[in-house]
């Protein structure tokens, strides 16, 4: 099993606890765009939940999830232990590093696991792109890239902040054609 499978199986075990505890959750990160299909390998897990308290009971006790809290950094880490090294997804809050309402109109199911068996929740590529510029990493530039040229026709451009993505396409001239597209649909 590859690594980018550990991370994917990760992330479906750790959706069907919270699932099974009634916690709303998605998730985002690098893995989103594994998910989708991009070839990039990446460990980059985020879970946007809506509290650390709710995320932090649900694993109490579970032999698949250990969890590190980082209090210099308000950060909620939890460990998938089924892997050698073990797994690291990062609990985020609800409307700080995500959507505040993770619904339909926020959240994607995407086919995971053996034969795609397996739904798990998603940011939908809209909520992806809304992150400010300003936080992102080298890496995040591919990630952006691969969301904008393979699915440009299902981003509501009504929810990202267009000088965001302005500024993205400045310094990334390769994105120029797929983001003009896109603000047309919505001119026209």
């Amino acid at each position: 099993m590859s690594r980018s499978e550990q991370c994917l199986r990760a992330c479906l075990d750790l959706s069907t606890l919270l699932h099974a505890h009634n916690i709303s959750h998605a998730f985002s990160g690098g893995i989103l765009t594994v998910a989708l299909g991009s070839p990039r390998e990446t460990e980059e897990i985020f879970c946007v939940a809506p509290g650390f308290k709710s995320v932090r009971q649900a694993c109490a006790g579970s032999d698949l999830f250990s969890v590190q809290l980082a209090p210099w950094s308000s950060r909620l880490y939890i460990l998938y232990n089924e892997t050698i090294p073990p797994v690291q997804i990062e609990i985020v809050p609800a409307g700080e590093e995500g959507p505040r309402n993770l619904d339909r109109s926020t959240i994607m199911g995407i086919s995971v696991g053996d034969r795609g068996s397996a739904v798990v929740p998603f940011l939908s590529v809209t909520e992806f792109l809304r992150k400010p510029s300003s936080r992102r990493d080298p890496c995040d530039a591919h990630d952006i890239l691969f969301i904008l040229s393979g699915y440009w026709e299902s981003i509501d451009l009504n929810r990202i902040v267009e000088q965001d993505m302005d500024a993205f396409v400045k310094h990334n001239p390769e994105a120029k054609r797929v983001w003009k597209a896109i603000k047309r649909r919505y001119t026209s």
